[in-house]
């Protein structure tokens, strides 16, 4: 598919001095301004969408996970992208294992959600006040909130899953250019067993802390000239 000019919004990674005393501390977290869409991803876990492509192009992504305690950059590296329209924050992952491996599934629904499935988990603090939301998605694409649109393939050797989370679940009534928020990602990889846990921001065992989160930035609109491919090919 060709993409031609794409209308998204701007990205950066810096970082910043804040003025919020939430969220981690000021100029000592990073803060990553994600991409606006125009034309939302298809929630199928494919990561196939011109929005993903536009994601990766102006590094609207989140790596460099930790391990352990939160504290050694672990080996087996996830990778997530976001971006947003009016409606909704879209998060995408790319989590990796050994091939060979079972995948951990014992979701059914969210009524009966297993914390300790192959998942991801996004936390958002929208109001930098110390209160942060937790979403997750597992590897078969069960969500824990009937609200929250998920879903996920399985490759070899890596697992892909998309998720929409509405603003109004976030309890922000509208968002612009501009707006802050406390942003972490979670993930667990069943195949390490109790070393499983990652975490994109170092934690240093306090848990999911919304002081110690990182930021996102929410971007302006910009202009792609590309064709994208496939982002669960691992030559994107």
């Amino acid at each position: 598919m060709t993409m031609g000019k794409l209308l998204l919004a701007g990205v950066s990674l810096s970082i910043m001095s804040l003025n919020s005393l939430a969220a981690g501390k000021q100029g000592e977290v990073p803060e990553i301004e994600i991409l606006r869409v125009h034309t939302p991803p298809v929630i199928d876990g494919k990561l196939d969408d011109s929005a993903w492509y536009g994601a990766v192009y102006y590094k609207s992504c989140f790596a460099g996970y930790f391990s352990d305690a939160y504290t050694d950059i672990a080996f087996w590296q996830p990778v997530t992208y976001a971006v947003y329209d009016d409606d909704n924050l879209y998060i995408g992952f790319k989590e990796y294992f050994p091939y060979g491996t079972t995948l951990c599934g014992k979701s059914s629904s969210e009524k009966d959600f297993y914390w300790n499935d192959d998942l991801a988990q996004v936390y958002v603090e929208p109001k930098l006040d110390l209160n942060a939301l937790q979403f997750a998605v597992n590897a078969d694409g069960v969500v824990t909130d009937k609200d929250i649109k998920g879903a996920a393939i399985k490759g070899e050797g890596f697992w892909t899953a998309e998720m929409a989370i509405p603003w109004r679940k976030l309890h922000v009534g509208s968002v612009k250019i501009g707006d802050q928020m406390g942003f972490n990602i979670i993930v667990y990889q069943s195949f390490k067993g109790s070393d499983g846990w990652l975490s994109w921001m170092p934690l240093l065992g306090a848990g999911m802390t919304p002081e110690r989160f990182g930021y996102i930035r929410l971007g302006k609109v910009r202009y792609i000239p590309s064709t994208p491919k496939n982002i669960s090919d691992d030559n994107f």
